[in-house]
């Protein structure tokens, strides 16, 4: 299961810089991303978070 996550992640941060959001060093150890960009992906992400929990919460209900 581990494997899947990693190699999820690799795709991610893969795409996070091919758009532009952040950048890989040449050797491919660091990844950077921009403070404001990131506060920006991080609050849309707990937003869809949150609604799905929400969501998951009513349907429990």
């Amino acid at each position: 299961m581990f494997l899947y996550i990693r190699v999820a992640l690799y795709v991610f941060f893969g795409w996070l810089a091919g758009a532009g959001i952040g950048s890989i060093d040449p050797t491919g150890r660091v990844f950077s991303i921009e403070i404001d960009r990131l506060a920006e992906w991080l609050v849309s992400g707990l937003g869809i978070a949150a609604t799905f929990a929400v969501s998951r919460f009513a349907k429990h209900r």
